[in-house]
């Protein structure tokens, strides 16, 4: 298996819960940023963008929203994945470099879960 995802084309449609690689700043200093993958929880009205949830693959995340993605997998991914759920993403399809795959049903069941219980105050926009 590949140290680094396959990346695909992104598809002519965003939808949510696709995976996708772009630029995501960095909480602490947001005048540098470094390639994340991301998984899209909402789509723009215009299809040109929207909101994402950071994803990370260091496992040992244990923060408020932070889950681990059991189908990592099937999604694209090569490595033990958690969704930062409390990190959120504005992003523009010009932003995107890649896609790797879809969320398992499961997996968007949990990080929706998950979303919903994080207090907005908690949440940062990255």
């Amino acid at each position: 298996m590949p140290d680094q995802p396959v990346l695909k084309p992104v598809p002519g449609t965003l939808h949510t819960f696709d995976v996708y690689r772009m630029p995501v700043r960095f909480e602490e200093d947001k005048t540098r940023s470094r390639n994340h993958y991301v998984t899209c929880i909402v789509v723009d009205v215009d299809g040109d963008g929207g909101v994402a949830v950071k994803l990370t693959s260091n496992p040992k995340w244990d923060g408020i929203g932070d889950i681990q993605l059991r189908d990592w997998k099937q999604a694209g991914l090569t490595h033990a994945t958690t969704a930062r759920c409390a990190q959120l993403v504005r992003f523009k399809r010009e932003d995107l470099q890649g896609y790797t795959g879809t969320l398992s049903r499961e997996d968007a069941v949990r990080l929706t879960k998950a979303l919903t219980s994080i207090p907005p105050d908690e949440s940062v926009w990255l």
